[in-house]
């Protein structure tokens, strides 16, 4: 997503064109997670073992879908563009 240039005329460059650069994808490399629930992250922390048939784990489940979506769906030229 991102190259580096050393030297003097260096610098932080996108590699990929800005519409193709999703806000889901910052995310994913700014933080160490971005899961709205410890339950849901890969290590299964949960009182209850992470198990699939908890009800709390799935309205979990189910808002993070939906917040990766939106995420997704917003583009660094979106941002840039304000729309």
């Amino acid at each position: 997503m991102i190259e580096r240039r050393s030297g003097v005329y260096g610098g932080f460059l996108l590699a990929k064109k800005p519409e193709e650069i999703s806000l889901l994808e910052i995310v994913k490399v700014m933080e160490p997670t971005m899961y709205v629930n410890r339950c849901l992250e890969e290590d299964n922390y949960c009182s209850r073992d992470a198990v699939d048939n908890c009800s709390i784990r799935k309205f979990y489940t189910n808002f993070q879908n939906i917040i990766e979506e939106k995420f997704s769906e917003i583009t660094i030229k979106t941002l840039i563009d304000n729309k």
